[in-house]
């Protein structure tokens, strides 16, 4: 199950700061596996406003909710009435980007964040991309950021490997009363699964929208990933990018 790492203090060393491990309820984060996508969001969305207030802790999970198509606000404005598409739900995320398949082939890592000032979007996209770099060479593979053309919801913060679209991630701010700000950042993993099923999956909700879109299945990573080992690898950077976060060290 995903292993949330919520951090209690920044007043010492990585070392010093604890990290608790829980059983989620069904309103609660990290999401069990299966969970309703869009619930999950609403989750987020409610966690980043209790960090905003000091109410709620940073933390970062792994999780993957049922089948289903995420869409960004913006792009479901762009899109219209999607209302009617019944292939399979669609959830709006708060982050930004296009379309992406969720459920089987994929993982999601959250990373909720808290920061003393705005740090800057793109610093925050190095700092983070930087610490799921340092996870996958944990795992034996060497990555690079960048974009993909021809991948869905491509953008410039992509981790690739060997080439292909191995994450994309997506940004999410608030800011706080007291001046600081809160993020939230979704990554998508591609974990193995069929890029021509991932890729037909978004097409078919731009299909049904009057609007043809296409995607290359070779720009797509295939490569399988052991969700353990991925949550085991990822622990310690992203664990130091929250206490580098909260001490404005990004």
């Amino acid at each position: 199950m995903p292993t949330p790492f919520p951090l209690k203090s920044v007043s010492g060393s990585l070392d010093t700061l604890t990290a608790s491990v829980r059983t989620p309820s069904p309103g609660a984060l990290p999401p069990r596996d299966g969970a309703v996508l869009q619930s999950v969001y609403d989750r987020e969305a409610h966690h980043m406003r209790r960090m905003r207030d000091g109410s709620a802790p940073a933390l970062w999970y792994d999780w993957v909710p049922q089948a289903a198509l995420s869409v960004s606000g913006r792009e479901h404005g762009r899109l219209g009435d999607i209302d009617h598409f019944t292939a399979e739900p669609v959830a709006i995320r708060g982050t930004g980007g296009t379309v992406v398949p969720q459920g089987p082939g994929t993982i999601n890592i959250s990373v909720l964040s808290r920061h003393p000032r705005h740090p800057g979007i793109r610093e925050t996209y190095a700092a983070l991309c930087e610490a799921l770099r340092q996870g996958f060479a944990a795992m034996g593979l060497e990555t690079t950021t960048g974009a993909r053309p021809g991948s869905f919801c491509d953008g410039d913060h992509n981790i690739l490997l060997e080439g292909r679209k191995l994450v994309g991630t997506a940004q999410r701010w608030a800011l706080a009363p007291d001046g600081g700000a809160v993020c939230l950042h979704h990554c998508v993993i591609l974990s193995g699964g069929s890029a021509e099923t991932l890729c037909a999956r978004a097409e078919a909700l731009y299909a049904h929208a009057g609007r043809d879109v296409r995607y290359d299945r070779d720009a797509h990573s295939a490569v399988p990933l052991d969700r353990a080992a991925l949550g085991a690898a990822m622990e310690k950077p992203l664990r130091a990018y929250i206490v580098r976060s909260e001490e404005d060290r990004l």
